[in-house]
């Protein structure tokens, strides 16, 4: 066991740019989504004015991408090199995020739902290339650890993007999540998410690039099979 362990310790790092692509694009991206599920609902109640049940309606804008564009994904991936496909969804991300900043009092379902869309798009049509891709670095028995981390640093990377846009909200707004001081907090939350994710999209290009060579199964992992191979006996 300690050796497997080793061994997969072995080729993560051997593919470490690629990896470090994956995880970079998962993470930025639920760093701009999350926030949004966890915090537009009491913006959408204490500032535009709606109940729980209309809220929990316009926010279907922003969640139904996650679960209807996966199998888009799967079918896009096949047409499109998987670098424009998994840079280009932490950039949609982002785009979302951008257009937030239009985000009001007078706020309406058509006028928010481009933004909300766009925002729930990146994510739904990366998750599952960003998963098969990030399995398909080690051994086959070996997916389910590194499927492990890889669901393990993007709840990682969530639990800090709720955090810190919570502390955002609470300072820009002076504790006053109500009226114009939450609109105001909320607009400068959805730039610096924007620019996040852009950046975010850079380092993506960069790293993957970087690791093109070390790609699914480009691993070098079969180079550690004679070293790790119990001998016949």
């Amino acid at each position: 066991m300690f050796r497997r362990a080793i061994v997969l310790a072995v080729v993560l790092l051997s593919s470490f740019t690629f990896f470090s692509s994956l995880a970079v694009a998962a993470g930025a991206i639920v760093f701009v989504l999350v926030p949004f599920l966890v915090y537009l609902p009491s913006y959408l109640i204490s500032v535009v004015g709606l109940d729980a049940g209309e809220a929990g309606l316009w926010l279907l804008m922003l969640a139904a991408p996650t679960v209807v564009l996966p199998t888009a994904g799967s079918a896009l991936a096949k047409r499109v090199p998987r670098v424009v496909l998994v840079a280009g969804s932490v950039a949609v991300t982002g785009a979302g995020a951008l257009l937030l900043v239009t985000i009001g009092p007078d706020s309406t379902p058509a006028g928010l739902a481009v933004p909300l869309v766009l925002t729930g798009a990146g994510f739904g049509l990366s998750t599952g290339l960003l998963d098969g891709l990030a399995i398909s670095v080690v051994r086959p028995e070996q997916a389910g650890t590194a499927a492990g981390m890889f669901a393990t640093s993007r709840l990682a990377t969530e639990t800090v993007g709720i955090a810190v846009v919570g502390a955002m909200l609470a300072a820009l707004s002076g504790g006053r999540l109500e009226g114009s001081a939450y609109t105001g907090a909320l607009h400068t939350v959805c730039l610096v998410l924007a620019a996040f994710a852009a950046v975010a999209t850079c380092c993506v290009l960069v790293l993957f690039r970087g690791g093109a060579g070390r790609g699914p199964r480009a691993a070098g992992y079969k180079d550690l099979e004679p070293a790790t191979r119990t001998p016949d006996r």
